[in-house]
């Protein structure tokens, strides 16, 4: 790695001696150090991943998105450094059985009786109307 002082501040950037690929420079991304660095700054507090399904359901909305967040950064990361743990819960965030996929949905025939209930009274009620109606013409 080379040192390189920028405009004689005494702040110094760490480079990599790699050239970096297409990918990497229209992404910013540098070297690994600059990457762990994001990563460490992004999330500084390291939430726990283990058991997840178990506790899903029980946290906070605030809680799961910070876990969501944390996900999200360690899989712009490699694969290969993610616990068990971690696989675990990024498999159950994105394909588990929990908000729109959990089995805690209405039935759907539901919907299909509450608009049979609905159709039913208003037929009751233009029934009711239409004998409101024949009974004021004949008086």
């Amino acid at each position: 790695m080379s040192l390189l002082k920028i405009a004689g501040r005494h702040s110094v950037r760490f480079m990599s001696t790699k050239p970096a690929t297409p990918l990497q420079v229209a992404l910013k991304y540098g070297d690994d150090e600059e990457e762990a660095r994001y990563r460490k700054q992004k999330n500084p507090i390291i939430p726990d991943v283990s058991e997840l399904p178990k506790r899903w359901n029980k946290l906070d909305a605030l809680k799961q998105d910070d876990i969501i967040a944390y996900l999200e950064d360690r899989m712009r990361g490699d694969w290969k450094e993610l616990t068990q743990p971690e696989r675990k819960a990024i498999w159950y965030v994105y394909y588990g059985p929990w908000g729109a996929r959990g089995k805690e949905q209405a039935d759907p025939g539901s919907i299909y009786g509450s608009f049979a209930g609905f159709v039913g009274v208003m037929l009751l009620g233009v029934v009711g109307y239409q004998a409101l109606r024949k009974k004021e013409s004949e008086n």
